[in-house]
């Protein structure tokens, strides 16, 4: 009997190997302690299974972690694009035929397409919304980056090629022109 066998704490395993191998461990029984052996090697194996265990519990607490603080700063980009869209309406540095442009392309399914959260092009955003409001400039983009730089100011650059920013621009400025809209 396994010396370890006999000490208080220790249960006993029964393990199912091949003829093969019994073969081999028969050859060198005196000299190896095969209950040992198992024992290691199962305590190596628990020990590596609890580490990817708890590596996975981090992993899964680390990615929801970014999730909720990629979804923050989707919220502030969207909100102040929101305050832009609403700014530019109400200081009127949107014309009504604009809007009306950017009312019609946001309250179709090809809005949701081009500034949608998986938009493979984030970069063009700006371009795209430009061209809904301006659209006889279509693929002037020196116009659409003066346009922005008018519109935005110093945080033209950083925040028009942020499709969040553009989407709660487009929300803010159709809000906007909602509550005037029939007064025009």
């Amino acid at each position: 009997m396994p010396k370890r066998a006999n000490k208080k704490g220790f249960v006993r395993v029964t393990v199912t190997v091949s003829t093969e191998l019994k073969k081999k461990m028969t050859k060198h029984n005196e000299s190896v302690n095969w209950s040992a052996v198992a024992c290691d090697a199962f305590e190596s194996k628990v020990t590596e299974m609890e580490r990817k265990t708890k590596m996975g519990e981090n992993m899964s607490d680390l990615v929801s972690k970014m999730r909720e603080m990629d979804a923050e700063d989707q919220g502030e980009s969207y909100n102040s694009g929101y305050k832009a869209g609403q700014l530019c309406v109400n200081k009127a540095w949107l014309r009504p035929k604009q809007l009306r442009r950017l009312k019609t392309w946001y309250d179709s399914e090809h809005f949701d397409l081009v500034l949608c959260e998986s938009y493979s092009d984030r970069e063009n955003a700006k371009y795209e919304v430009y061209y809904q409001l301006v659209p006889e400039n279509r693929n002037e983009h020196k116009e659409a980056d003066n346009f922005w730089e008018e519109m935005l100011g110093d945080d033209a650059e950083a925040c028009a090629g942020d499709v969040d920013f553009m989407r709660g621009f487009c929300n803010g400025a159709v809000d906007a022109w909602d509550d005037i809209s029939n007064q025009v």
